[in-house]
């Protein structure tokens, strides 16, 4: 899961500010607290930074925006909006509106499965890999992620047949389009932090 992060800030006198603490610079790229003691190098690439800080027992990397806390909590907040509001929208409509059962069926799984992951994940993530092998339940919880992101790879396929062939409303295609997207994107998500089953 994404990581606590910090942020180092830089004053008009060339101190840096970084864990609620003020370090003045000793030599170049060599920092040190102003309370003495704790010093914390940045790493030298030629004549420039390499992005890299180091202190006496821990190494930080500079990371891009898009690699921050709050872009990928934002991401996942906003796929989890599109998947609630759909799946209510489809378990509503479901016996009046007869199109293209398939589709609305997968995007309905989808949604669903997703929610359902993140719910569970969050109960289960202080003991998610403690034992090997997994336990079942853990085992079913990362295989419930590794189906919908095979699912999801069919929403695409489907939107594009909604939108031709013109099924439900305007407004179920728009949700239907946007949980295509979300089911893709937070499939990314999900590989990028290992949270796929077939990681184990």
């Amino acid at each position: 899961m994404p990581m606590l992060q910090s942020r180092v800030t830089a004053d008009d006198s060339g101190a840096i500010t970084w864990n609620g603490r003020r370090w003045i610079q000793v030599a170049p790229f060599v920092f040190q607290a102003s309370n003495g003691g704790d010093t914390v190098v940045f790493r030298q690439d030629g004549e420039a930074l390499a992005g890299v800080m180091q202190t006496w027992n821990a190494t930080y990397e500079r990371i891009g925006w898009s690699q921050q806390t709050a872009v990928h909590l934002g991401l996942v907040v906003a796929c989890l909006l599109v998947f609630g509001v759909h799946a209510a929208r489809v378990l509503r409509t479901w016996r009046r509106d007869r199109d293209a059962p398939a589709a609305r069926a997968c995007g309905l799984f989808v949604a669903l499965a997703n929610l359902i992951f993140v719910v569970w994940l969050g109960a289960s993530i202080r003991t998610l890999g403690e034992t090997t092998p997994l336990p079942t339940a853990q085992v079913a919880l990362l295989g419930l992620g590794v189906a919908a992101a095979a699912v999801a790879a069919l929403l695409p396929a489907f939107t594009v047949l909604a939108w031709r062939e013109r099924w439900w409303t305007r407004t179920g295609r728009v949700t239907y389009t946007l949980v295509a997207v979300c089911g893709v994107v937070f499939a990314a998500w999900l590989n990028e932090w290992k949270l796929l089953g077939f990681h184990y």
